[in-house]
Protein backbone atom coordinates (compact mmCIF):
# COMPACT_ATOMS: atom_id res chain seq x y z
CA UNK A 1 0.00 0.00 0.00
CA UNK A 2 1.26 3.14 -0.93
CA UNK A 3 0.77 7.32 -0.51
CA UNK A 4 -0.48 9.01 -3.29
CA UNK A 5 1.21 12.18 -2.99
CA UNK A 6 1.44 15.07 -6.31
CA UNK A 7 1.85 18.24 -7.30
CA UNK A 8 2.05 20.77 -5.71
CA UNK A 9 2.08 18.48 -2.64
CA UNK A 10 5.21 17.41 -3.51
CA UNK A 11 8.05 19.09 -5.34
CA UNK A 12 11.72 18.13 -6.80
CA UNK A 13 14.72 20.46 -6.63
CA UNK A 14 16.95 19.30 -9.40
CA UNK A 15 20.07 21.66 -8.30
CA UNK A 16 20.49 19.41 -5.36
CA UNK A 17 18.40 16.14 -6.11
CA UNK A 18 16.31 16.75 -3.12
CA UNK A 19 12.28 16.06 -2.78
CA UNK A 20 9.95 18.88 -0.52
CA UNK A 21 6.42 16.72 0.43
CA UNK A 22 4.03 19.30 1.99
CA UNK A 23 0.55 18.16 3.03
CA UNK A 24 -1.29 20.24 5.16
CA UNK A 25 -4.35 17.81 5.65
CA UNK A 26 -2.08 15.54 7.34
CA UNK A 27 0.49 17.80 8.81
CA UNK A 28 3.02 16.68 7.33
CA UNK A 29 5.91 18.70 5.78
CA UNK A 30 9.32 17.49 5.35
CA UNK A 31 12.71 17.49 2.70
CA UNK A 32 14.37 14.51 1.81
CA UNK A 33 18.15 15.66 0.61
CA UNK A 34 19.34 13.79 -2.54
CA UNK A 35 21.86 10.91 -2.76
CA UNK A 36 24.54 12.34 -2.84
CA UNK A 37 24.33 14.50 0.08
CA UNK A 38 23.20 11.49 1.79
CA UNK A 39 19.31 11.24 2.51
CA UNK A 40 19.07 13.82 5.03
CA UNK A 41 15.62 13.96 6.41
CA UNK A 42 14.52 17.84 7.80
CA UNK A 43 11.14 17.87 9.44
CA UNK A 44 9.22 21.29 10.32
CA UNK A 45 7.86 20.63 13.38
CA UNK A 46 6.27 23.75 15.54
CA UNK A 47 7.31 26.42 13.26
CA UNK A 48 11.30 25.49 12.54
CA UNK A 49 13.02 23.05 10.32
CA UNK A 50 14.72 19.74 12.50
CA UNK A 51 17.35 17.60 11.21
CA UNK A 52 16.14 13.73 11.82
CA UNK A 53 17.94 11.04 12.07
CA UNK A 54 15.33 8.51 11.51
CA UNK A 55 12.99 7.19 8.69
CA UNK A 56 9.71 9.28 7.70
CA UNK A 57 7.87 6.18 6.65
CA UNK A 58 6.42 7.26 3.57
CA UNK A 59 5.80 4.61 1.31
CA UNK A 60 5.90 6.55 -2.15
CA UNK A 61 9.21 5.06 -3.52
CA UNK A 62 8.27 1.67 -4.66
CA UNK A 63 6.14 2.26 -7.25
CA UNK A 64 7.73 5.67 -8.61
CA UNK A 65 8.64 4.32 -12.07
CA UNK A 66 4.38 3.79 -12.74
CA UNK A 67 4.63 7.30 -12.25
CA UNK A 68 4.50 9.39 -15.70
CA UNK A 69 8.06 11.32 -16.69
CA UNK A 70 8.33 14.32 -15.00
CA UNK A 71 6.85 13.66 -11.67
CA UNK A 72 8.54 14.88 -8.59
CA UNK A 73 8.78 11.59 -7.44
CA UNK A 74 9.92 9.69 -10.07
CA UNK A 75 12.53 12.38 -11.12
CA UNK A 76 13.67 11.76 -7.31
CA UNK A 77 14.23 8.18 -7.79
CA UNK A 78 15.78 8.73 -11.23
CA UNK A 79 18.38 10.47 -9.11
CA UNK A 80 19.66 7.05 -7.76
CA UNK A 81 21.97 4.65 -9.21
CA UNK A 82 20.04 1.61 -10.93
CA UNK A 83 21.11 -0.99 -8.41
CA UNK A 84 18.99 1.28 -5.70
CA UNK A 85 15.65 1.90 -8.44
CA UNK A 86 15.61 -1.89 -8.82
CA UNK A 87 15.28 -2.99 -5.22
CA UNK A 88 13.11 0.01 -4.39
CA UNK A 89 9.84 -2.17 -5.63
CA UNK A 90 10.68 -4.38 -3.62
CA UNK A 91 9.97 -2.59 -0.22
CA UNK A 92 7.27 -0.79 1.05
CA UNK A 93 8.48 0.42 4.34
CA UNK A 94 11.50 1.80 5.58
CA UNK A 95 12.25 2.98 1.81
CA UNK A 96 14.75 5.96 3.32
CA UNK A 97 16.36 3.54 5.42
CA UNK A 98 16.77 0.99 2.57
CA UNK A 99 18.43 4.26 0.30
CA UNK A 100 21.16 5.03 3.22
CA UNK A 101 21.91 1.08 3.64
CA UNK A 102 22.42 1.18 0.09
CA UNK A 103 24.56 3.75 -0.22
CA UNK A 104 27.26 1.94 1.77
CA UNK A 105 28.48 0.29 -0.86
CA UNK A 106 28.91 -3.34 -2.93
CA UNK A 107 28.23 -5.61 0.04
CA UNK A 108 25.14 -3.49 1.22
CA UNK A 109 23.80 -3.98 -2.50
CA UNK A 110 24.40 -7.35 -2.55
CA UNK A 111 22.92 -8.82 0.09
CA UNK A 112 19.59 -6.64 -0.34
CA UNK A 113 19.84 -8.03 -4.07
CA UNK A 114 20.84 -11.53 -2.94
CA UNK A 115 18.42 -11.76 0.54
CA UNK A 116 15.94 -9.55 0.45
CA UNK A 117 13.58 -10.57 3.01
CA UNK A 118 17.25 -10.84 5.30
CA UNK A 119 17.43 -7.16 4.79
CA UNK A 120 14.62 -6.51 5.32
CA UNK A 121 14.06 -7.70 8.64
CA UNK A 122 17.51 -5.85 9.45
CA UNK A 123 15.85 -2.38 8.29
CA UNK A 124 13.79 -1.32 11.34
CA UNK A 125 17.00 -2.11 13.66
CA UNK A 126 19.99 -0.39 11.48
CA UNK A 127 18.00 3.33 10.91
CA UNK A 128 19.44 5.09 13.96
CA UNK A 129 22.94 2.92 14.05
CA UNK A 130 26.12 4.37 12.72
CA UNK A 131 26.98 3.75 9.15
CA UNK A 132 30.48 2.53 10.00
CA UNK A 133 28.62 -0.46 12.31
CA UNK A 134 25.84 -0.96 9.20
CA UNK A 135 28.29 -1.67 7.05
CA UNK A 136 30.14 -3.71 9.36
CA UNK A 137 26.51 -5.73 9.80
CA UNK A 138 26.21 -6.45 6.03
CA UNK A 139 29.46 -8.21 6.03
CA UNK A 140 29.15 -10.85 8.79
CA UNK A 141 27.50 -14.36 7.71
CA UNK A 142 23.28 -14.38 6.76
CA UNK A 143 22.92 -16.27 10.11
CA UNK A 144 24.59 -13.97 12.59
CA UNK A 145 22.79 -11.12 10.61
CA UNK A 146 19.68 -13.00 11.59
CA UNK A 147 20.53 -13.94 15.19
CA UNK A 148 21.34 -9.88 15.16
CA UNK A 149 17.76 -9.29 14.24
CA UNK A 150 16.16 -11.83 16.63
CA UNK A 151 18.29 -10.91 19.43
CA UNK A 152 18.89 -14.74 20.02
CA UNK A 153 21.18 -17.28 18.04
CA UNK A 154 19.95 -17.88 14.65
CA UNK A 155 20.64 -21.16 12.89
CA UNK A 156 20.85 -22.37 9.18
CA UNK A 157 17.79 -23.41 9.00
CA UNK A 158 15.90 -20.37 10.32
CA UNK A 159 17.75 -18.49 7.48
CA UNK A 160 16.87 -20.97 4.79
CA UNK A 161 13.18 -19.83 5.91
CA UNK A 162 13.65 -16.35 5.34
CA UNK A 163 15.05 -16.80 2.17
CA UNK A 164 12.22 -18.90 0.82
CA UNK A 165 9.51 -16.29 2.55
CA UNK A 166 7.60 -14.69 -0.45
CA UNK A 167 6.05 -11.92 1.18
CA UNK A 168 3.37 -9.62 -0.78
CA UNK A 169 4.65 -6.43 0.02
CA UNK A 170 7.04 -6.54 3.10
CA UNK A 171 5.24 -4.54 5.21
CA UNK A 172 4.73 -4.92 9.10
CA UNK A 173 2.25 -7.67 9.27
CA UNK A 174 4.16 -10.09 6.63
CA UNK A 175 6.91 -9.11 9.05
CA UNK A 176 5.24 -10.06 12.49
CA UNK A 177 4.01 -13.97 10.86
CA UNK A 178 7.31 -14.14 9.81
CA UNK A 179 9.12 -13.63 12.82
CA UNK A 180 6.38 -15.78 14.75
CA UNK A 181 7.41 -18.94 12.97
CA UNK A 182 11.07 -18.29 13.46
CA UNK A 183 10.08 -18.00 16.88
CA UNK A 184 8.78 -21.71 16.70
CA UNK A 185 12.11 -24.01 15.64
CA UNK A 186 9.54 -27.34 14.66
CA UNK A 187 7.68 -25.09 12.46
CA UNK A 188 11.07 -23.84 11.20
CA UNK A 189 12.17 -27.57 10.40
CA UNK A 190 8.48 -28.56 8.93
CA UNK A 191 9.73 -25.89 6.59
CA UNK A 192 13.53 -26.85 5.97
CA UNK A 193 12.87 -28.10 2.28
CA UNK A 194 10.44 -27.56 -0.63
CA UNK A 195 8.13 -24.88 -2.52
CA UNK A 196 8.72 -21.21 -1.46
CA UNK A 197 6.81 -20.00 1.37
CA UNK A 198 3.83 -17.78 1.09
CA UNK A 199 2.51 -15.75 3.80
CA UNK A 200 -0.61 -17.37 3.66
CA UNK A 201 0.70 -20.73 4.16
CA UNK A 202 3.38 -19.41 6.84
CA UNK A 203 0.19 -17.62 8.86
CA UNK A 204 -1.96 -21.19 8.93
CA UNK A 205 1.12 -23.18 9.88
CA UNK A 206 1.55 -20.61 12.92
CA UNK A 207 -1.56 -20.61 14.28
CA UNK A 208 -1.91 -24.65 13.89
CA UNK A 209 1.65 -25.31 14.77
CA UNK A 210 0.16 -27.95 17.66
CA UNK A 211 -1.23 -29.61 15.27
CA UNK A 212 1.93 -30.80 12.99
CA UNK A 213 2.89 -33.22 14.60
CA UNK A 214 0.09 -34.90 12.88
CA UNK A 215 1.67 -36.24 9.40
CA UNK A 216 -2.49 -35.59 7.63
CA UNK A 217 -2.45 -32.06 8.95
CA UNK A 218 1.71 -31.19 8.15
CA UNK A 219 0.78 -32.55 4.79
CA UNK A 220 -2.06 -30.04 4.24
CA UNK A 221 -0.15 -27.23 5.86
CA UNK A 222 2.98 -27.88 4.64
CA UNK A 223 2.96 -30.18 1.61
CA UNK A 224 1.20 -27.45 -0.35
CA UNK A 225 -2.49 -27.71 -0.31
CA UNK A 226 -4.30 -24.60 -0.03
CA UNK A 227 -3.78 -23.02 3.00
CA UNK A 228 -7.68 -22.03 3.69
CA UNK A 229 -8.09 -26.16 3.29
CA UNK A 230 -5.37 -26.70 5.85
CA UNK A 231 -7.90 -25.91 8.85
CA UNK A 232 -10.04 -28.74 7.69
CA UNK A 233 -7.67 -31.18 9.10
CA UNK A 234 -6.90 -29.80 12.66
CA UNK A 235 -10.54 -29.44 13.02
CA UNK A 236 -11.40 -33.71 12.00
CA UNK A 237 -8.42 -34.38 14.15
CA UNK A 238 -9.89 -32.31 16.90
CA UNK A 239 -13.28 -33.91 16.31
CA UNK A 240 -11.83 -37.47 16.10
CA UNK A 241 -10.11 -36.47 19.72
CA UNK A 242 -13.68 -35.78 21.09
CA UNK A 243 -15.29 -39.21 19.81
CA UNK A 244 -12.17 -41.30 21.39
CA UNK A 245 -13.05 -39.73 24.56
CA UNK A 246 -16.56 -40.48 24.41
CA UNK A 247 -15.63 -43.83 23.29
CA UNK A 248 -13.10 -44.25 26.40
CA UNK A 249 -10.08 -44.93 24.16
CA UNK A 250 -7.29 -43.32 26.20
CA UNK A 251 -4.58 -43.27 22.59
CA UNK A 252 -6.26 -41.25 20.24
CA UNK A 253 -3.53 -39.15 19.38
CA UNK A 254 -1.14 -42.26 18.43
CA UNK A 255 -3.97 -43.40 16.47
CA UNK A 256 -4.37 -40.03 15.34
CA UNK A 257 -0.60 -39.58 14.23
CA UNK A 258 -0.48 -42.78 12.42
CA UNK A 259 -2.69 -41.21 10.06
CA UNK A 260 -0.26 -40.68 7.03
CA UNK A 261 -3.07 -38.41 5.05
CA UNK A 262 -6.48 -36.49 4.92
CA UNK A 263 -7.92 -39.58 3.61
CA UNK A 264 -6.22 -41.79 6.45
CA UNK A 265 -7.80 -39.24 8.91
CA UNK A 266 -11.09 -38.67 7.58
CA UNK A 267 -10.96 -43.30 7.55
CA UNK A 268 -10.40 -42.63 11.23
CA UNK A 269 -12.97 -40.09 12.33
CA UNK A 270 -15.72 -41.83 10.15
CA UNK A 271 -14.82 -45.27 11.97
CA UNK A 272 -15.10 -43.73 15.53
CA UNK A 273 -18.37 -42.14 14.72
CA UNK A 274 -20.10 -45.10 13.61
CA UNK A 275 -18.34 -46.41 16.65
CA UNK A 276 -20.12 -44.02 19.14
CA UNK A 277 -23.47 -44.59 17.23
CA UNK A 278 -23.28 -47.84 17.51
CA UNK A 279 -22.60 -47.79 21.02
CA UNK A 280 -25.97 -45.67 21.96
CA UNK A 281 -25.06 -41.96 21.64
CA UNK A 282 -28.23 -41.46 22.74
CA UNK A 283 -27.69 -43.38 26.13
CA UNK A 284 -24.02 -41.61 26.50
CA UNK A 285 -26.18 -38.04 25.99
CA UNK A 286 -28.43 -39.47 28.60
CA UNK A 287 -25.73 -39.85 31.22
CA UNK A 288 -24.24 -36.63 30.52
CA UNK A 289 -27.43 -34.54 31.01
CA UNK A 290 -28.43 -36.72 34.19
CA UNK A 291 -25.24 -35.17 35.71
CA UNK A 292 -25.40 -31.60 34.49
CA UNK A 293 -28.95 -31.55 35.60
CA UNK A 294 -30.43 -30.20 31.91
CA UNK A 295 -29.95 -30.68 28.26
CA UNK A 296 -30.26 -26.77 27.75
CA UNK A 297 -27.41 -25.20 26.18
CA UNK A 298 -26.44 -21.62 27.38
CA UNK A 299 -28.41 -18.92 25.20
CA UNK A 300 -26.80 -17.96 21.68
CA UNK A 301 -24.07 -15.65 21.27
CA UNK A 302 -25.77 -13.77 18.63
CA UNK A 303 -29.50 -14.32 17.68
CA UNK A 304 -30.48 -16.79 15.17
CA UNK A 305 -33.04 -16.28 11.47
CA UNK A 306 -35.09 -18.12 10.02
CA UNK A 307 -32.85 -19.46 8.25
CA UNK A 308 -29.89 -19.54 10.58
CA UNK A 309 -31.66 -21.46 13.38
CA UNK A 310 -29.33 -21.77 17.06
CA UNK A 311 -29.44 -25.39 18.30
CA UNK A 312 -30.40 -24.87 22.23
CA UNK A 313 -30.94 -28.61 23.41
CA UNK A 314 -28.88 -31.96 23.65
CA UNK A 315 -31.62 -33.59 21.95
CA UNK A 316 -31.91 -30.81 18.98
CA UNK A 317 -28.09 -31.29 18.44
CA UNK A 318 -28.72 -35.07 18.25
CA UNK A 319 -31.11 -34.80 15.52
CA UNK A 320 -29.15 -32.57 13.12
CA UNK A 321 -26.33 -35.09 13.55
CA UNK A 322 -28.81 -37.74 12.30
CA UNK A 323 -30.19 -35.55 9.66
CA UNK A 324 -26.80 -34.54 8.54
CA UNK A 325 -24.86 -37.73 8.99
CA UNK A 326 -21.85 -36.13 10.74
CA UNK A 327 -20.77 -36.08 14.28
CA UNK A 328 -22.11 -32.84 15.35
CA UNK A 329 -23.84 -34.64 18.23
CA UNK A 330 -20.83 -35.64 20.12
CA UNK A 331 -20.46 -31.50 20.55
CA UNK A 332 -22.93 -31.92 23.58
CA UNK A 333 -20.55 -31.58 26.22
CA UNK A 334 -18.51 -28.82 24.75
CA UNK A 335 -22.12 -26.78 23.98
CA UNK A 336 -23.39 -27.11 27.72
CA UNK A 337 -20.18 -25.43 28.80
CA UNK A 338 -20.67 -22.70 26.73
CA UNK A 339 -17.97 -23.56 24.57
CA UNK A 340 -19.06 -24.16 20.90
CA UNK A 341 -22.63 -22.59 19.58
CA UNK A 342 -24.34 -25.08 16.74
CA UNK A 343 -26.73 -23.29 14.62
CA UNK A 344 -29.28 -24.90 11.97
CA UNK A 345 -28.20 -23.30 8.39
CA UNK A 346 -31.57 -23.59 5.99
CA UNK A 347 -30.32 -21.78 3.29
CA UNK A 348 -28.86 -21.03 0.90
CA UNK A 349 -28.87 -24.76 1.73
CA UNK A 350 -28.74 -26.77 4.30
CA UNK A 351 -25.60 -27.06 6.32
CA UNK A 352 -24.73 -27.23 9.81
CA UNK A 353 -22.67 -23.87 11.64
CA UNK A 354 -20.18 -24.10 14.42
CA UNK A 355 -19.11 -20.49 16.55
CA UNK A 356 -17.13 -19.89 18.96
CA UNK A 357 -16.16 -16.74 21.35
CA UNK A 358 -12.87 -15.69 21.21
CA UNK A 359 -12.21 -12.55 22.67
CA UNK A 360 -15.87 -11.28 22.99
CA UNK A 361 -16.25 -11.73 19.43
CA UNK A 362 -18.25 -14.22 17.76
CA UNK A 363 -16.42 -16.38 15.13
CA UNK A 364 -17.21 -19.18 12.60
CA UNK A 365 -15.26 -22.11 13.13
CA UNK A 366 -16.96 -24.72 10.94
CA UNK A 367 -19.69 -24.87 8.33
CA UNK A 368 -20.10 -28.21 6.86
CA UNK A 369 -22.67 -29.74 4.95
CA UNK A 370 -24.04 -33.34 4.59
CA UNK A 371 -21.36 -36.00 5.49
CA UNK A 372 -18.82 -33.13 6.43
CA UNK A 373 -19.33 -31.75 2.89
CA UNK A 374 -17.81 -28.37 1.57
CA UNK A 375 -20.49 -25.54 1.70
CA UNK A 376 -20.59 -23.51 -1.37
CA UNK A 377 -19.35 -19.92 -1.93
CA UNK A 378 -22.97 -18.86 -1.38
CA UNK A 379 -23.44 -20.38 1.74
CA UNK A 380 -20.12 -19.24 3.04
CA UNK A 381 -21.04 -15.58 2.21
CA UNK A 382 -24.80 -16.06 3.96
CA UNK A 383 -22.80 -16.87 7.33
CA UNK A 384 -20.40 -14.15 7.22
CA UNK A 385 -22.97 -11.43 6.71
CA UNK A 386 -25.11 -12.70 9.28
CA UNK A 387 -22.54 -12.99 12.08
CA UNK A 388 -20.78 -9.31 10.61
CA UNK A 389 -24.69 -7.89 10.66
CA UNK A 390 -25.44 -9.33 14.31
CA UNK A 391 -22.19 -8.03 15.87
CA UNK A 392 -21.79 -4.75 13.66
CA UNK A 393 -25.71 -3.04 13.28
CA UNK A 394 -25.63 -0.40 10.73
CA UNK A 395 -22.40 -0.98 9.17
CA UNK A 396 -22.20 -2.52 5.87
CA UNK A 397 -20.09 -6.24 5.77
CA UNK A 398 -16.82 -5.84 3.52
Amino acid sequence: MGLLLDPPAVRFAADDGSLSIDVVELGLRLTIGGWDAGLPVRIFVEGEWEESDGDPQLPVFHGAQALPPGHPIRSFVDTLLPEARALLPLFHEHQITLLRLLRLGAPAVQLAASAPNLVWLMLPFIGRMKPQDVEALVQIRRVEILSFVLGKPATPEMVRLVLRYRPRARVQQERETLLRALGQPALVREFRRGADVTMARLRVATALSEWLRFPSVREIVVGGGHPLDAYDAPNMARDARRLARDLGIVDADAAIARARTMDDLRRLHDRWMHSFRAQGEAVTIAKLIEARGTEKFPPAPVPGTDEIVYIGTAGELLVEGKEMRHCVGSYVPDCLDGKAFIYKVLAPERATLEVRVRDGVVVAKQLKIACNGAPTAATVEAVRAWLHAEQHPGRAAR
